[in-house]
């Protein structure tokens, strides 16, 4: 795919050189086309024409326009800007607009559901279909005040639909409410995935800058870097699920892996890259969480930040919750950094709404000035009724400062921890309602054990073949259930294997010195070496299978495998003609050594009378 991408490039800059005209760039695969516009002698060439710049119309199927060049693409935004705005499209090529983004004069974008003012815009309401294609080298560069709201997608509508769309090699350079894919989105896009650099002096995002709708299924790999920043959305008050991240994001305030400012739902959504606040509120997953949930999300990345609030999962979370979530990345805050925490750098409640910490874990290095906590750096840092409630959750994290370091909480102002366990010299302090364990403890499953007492939500890698033992629980079903019992035949302990609370002893059938139940190893494993020869210690009968066997000239262990049984030999039971008044018998077989019957006769009806006159 790599190949016939640099080969569409390569031709494009040729074309272009050939015809003098480098502010249009042209795919592989153009064709010099009539223009259709009244008066123009010029030719369409990825469907932009060479002597006026006139874009080919795309052609219309079943109600749908089919966007197979750069012209055409540039022809339906401007359909839709001039208020056609419920048109649906459908790539059927991959196009390239701009082949060479090194270029001076490169093809300017204008997004599809243009703005001129906050009270004068065009929200795209139909459906655009990628249709499993990509989008090479849009090019938008304006951080003038009107360049903003810009993307592919100005501003999609509520019944609007961007979806199975890839957008490549682009750059996307401007002032504020900036995004990838759209940069308001109020509907639904579904399937996306960006891979150029996204750019913005204010509010900017890898796929959605705001976010009040859908964004399912996308994945982000570019350089993202705004003022607030998220890697699939700016500020997030919609839905977000199942979303990656792994390009690097940066900005000022306010920066997330996943979303830069959070008051909806993130679900099932993973960030495995850095991210970086300049000043402060830096997430793996949400720079600053200010309502709705997150659940089912993690961060592998580096997290880092200028000043306060920095969190593996969350910067600051307030009146929210974060559920079944995790970090593994190292938490790092500058020197007089506050509130850094592994899962979250500050939590507290609001007048109206607790915050929740149930079912996550730490296990990054943390480390800043003071507040530093493995779980939370401070709780209860507004001065607001409602709660916070730690729960069922674990940090093993090395957690450092200066002032207010614990191995669970940095500084518990306000709330309660119940279940949370945290590794022998985490920290120095902990607080009630965290219990310490060793580092045995976690990696044996003890500890998901005990977790799921509460939440039956961890898994762990223990004895499962192909996967690595995990150090501690995680919150993926594919590392395994663990069971709390016979470890193996007789030692109790944990196991991933299902009802295994009966003790016995080893059961080697193979002779391999393995346990063929529980995998115990009894002795040095190795390879059997048997010769060609098998001697039989029991004869096959036809009643019973007979016995052979070999010894492997190694360790001496004898390996016994069965005989079939010997053919029957049948003998012929006589039948029986029928009479007049009795029934008789078909012919049958038998066994004459074991006497098996192996036909069974069959009963013949008797024959009856013949009547006959008698004169």
């Amino acid at each position: 795919m790599m190949k016939n991408r640099n080969m569409r490039r390569m031709l494009s800059v040729l074309l272009i050189l050939a015809m003098l005209l480098p502010a249009i760039s042209m795919t592989a695969f153009s064709q010099d086309l009539p223009c259709a516009e009244d008066g123009c002698s010029g030719k369409y060439r990825n469907g932009i024409c060479s002597a006026a710049g006139h874009y080919e119309a795309a052609p219309v199927e079943a109600g749908i326009y089919k966007i197979s060049n750069a012209g055409q693409l540039y022809w339906f935004a401007a359909l839709v800007n001039s208020g056609d705005d419920a048109c649906d499209a459908a790539l059927t090529a991959d196009i390239t607009i701009n082949a060479d983004m090194t270029a001076e004069n490169k093809l300017q974008w204008t997004p599809i559901g243009l703005y001129t003012s906050a009270r004068e815009f065009v929200a795209y309401s139909g459906t655009f279909d990628g249709a499993g294609h990509t989008i090479f080298g849009l090019y938008y560069d304006n951080t003038a005040y009107h360049g903003r709201n810009a993307g592919l997608f100005g501003t999609l509508a509520e019944d609007g639909t961007v979806k199975d769309l890839t957008l490549a090699d682009s750059v996307i350079n401007g002032a504020t409410d900036i995004g990838g894919i759209v940069s308001h989105n109020y509907g639904a896009v579904i399937g996306c995935t960006q891979s150029g650099t996204v750019t913005g002096t204010g509010a900017t995002g890898g796929i959605v800058c705001r976010n009040l709708g859908v964004v399912e299924g996308c994945v982000n790999t570019g350089c993202i870097s705004g003022a607030t920043t998220g890697g699939v959305a700016a500020e997030n008050t919609g839905e977000i699920a199942a979303c990656e991240n792994s390009g690097s994001i940066s900005g000022t305030s306010s920066v997330g892996g996943i979303v830069g400012m959070n008051r909806g739902s993130i679900a099932d959504s993973l960030n495995t890259a850095d991210v970086t606040a300049s000043v402060t509120h830096a997430g793996g997953v949400a720079g600053n969480h200010l309502g709705g949930e997150i659940v089912g999300s993690g961060n592998l990345g580096a997290v880092t930040g200028g000043s306060d609030y920095i969190g593996g999962v969350a910067g600051a979370c307030l009146g929210a919750r974060i559920t079944e979530s995790f970090n593994e990345g190292n938490v790092t805050g500058a020197a007089n950094s506050e509130a850094v925490g592994g899962v979250v750098g500050a939590i507290d409640g609001t007048n109206t709404d607790k915050s929740v910490i149930t079912s996550c874990y730490n296990t990054g290095k943390v480390s800043g000035r003071s507040w530093v906590g493995g779980i939370a750096g401070i709780s209860g840092y507004q001065k607001t009724p409602m709660n916070v409630e730690f729960a069922n959750s674990y940090n093993t994290g090395a957690v450092s400062g200066s002032a207010h370091v614990g191995a669970v909480v940095g500084k518990l102002s306000k709330g309660t921890v119940s279940g949370t366990y945290f590794l022998t010299g985490s920290a120095a302090n902990s607080v009630s309602g965290a219990t310490e364990a060793t580092a045995e403890q976690f990696a044996s499953g003890e500890i998901a054990a005990e977790l799921n007492k509460a939440s039956n939500v961890w898994y762990q890698a223990l004895d499962i073949e192909g996967l690595e033992p995990d150090a501690s629980p995680v919150l993926d079903p594919a590392h395994g259930v663990v069971y709390a019992g016979y470890c193996n035949c007789t030692e109790l302990g944990y196991t991933n294997r299902e009802n295994y609370d009966e003790p016995g002893s080893h059961v080697d059938a193979d002779g391999d010195h393995v346990c063929d139940k529980c995998g115990h190893v009894e002795g040095e494993v190795h390879e059997h070496v048997f010769g060609d020869e098998w001697t039989v210690t029991r004869e096959p009968t036809c009643s019973e299978p007979g016995v052979e066997e070999r010894t492997c000239s190694e360790c001496g262990w004898t390996q016994k495998r069965e005989i079939p049984t010997a053919a029957h030999t049948e003998e012929v039971i006589p039948g029986k003609a029928p009479t007049c008044t009795e029934t008789g018998l078909t012919e049958g077989k038998k066994c004459s050594v074991c006497g098996e019957i192996r036909q069974a006769q069959q009963i013949v009806p008797a024959l009856g009378h013949t009547p006959e006159t008698i004169p």
